[in-house]
């Protein structure tokens, strides 16, 4: 469904299915294709919990998806926004070109040379003509409750 990636390291966002009014998702931190998370951390008592794949955490929405539309909205406007899930608790924040959010970065840049700058400036006048481009930087943050 979503995969948001960096290099080697991503976040796999997979719908598994609707049933009884509820929107059914599993969850991935993933390195080189493979789980990071150890799964002897996680639930596997009862018939949810037991029917987990490796690695995998659980999430469910009521009636529709909201994630999609959260990412799309971050990626049209610019703006940061977050989607939470019902039930367990997930939360999923995008910053567009943020470091981190609420705090600025302590670097600062003492030389750029001509070649960065021009650069620099190019990607900002292609961003204004063509929208935003695959490789412009956002923070991702995803807080998973310890369930």
């Amino acid at each position: 469904m979503a995969i948001l990636k960096s290099d080697d390291l991503s976040f796999d966002f997979r719908y598994t299915g609707f049933q009884w009014g509820w929107v059914k998702y599993q969850f991935y931190f993933l390195w080189k294709n493979e789980p990071i998370v150890n799964d002897a951390m996680l639930k596997k008592q009862g018939e949810y919990w037991g029917a987990r794949p490796t690695g995998a955490f659980l999430a469910n929405e009521h009636e529709e998806d909201y994630l999609l539309p959260v990412l799309k909205r971050v990626l049209e406007t610019d703006k940061a926004d977050y989607w939470e899930a019902l039930e367990p608790d997930i939360i999923v924040a995008l910053y567009p070109e943020d470091y981190f959010p609420f705090l600025p970065s302590h670097l600062k840049r003492i030389y750029r040379n001509e070649e960065e700058k021009a650069q620099h400036e190019e990607q900002i006048r292609l961003n204004k003509e063509k929208g935003k481009s695959p490789d412009d930087p956002y923070t991702f943050i995803a807080f998973v409750d310890a369930y």
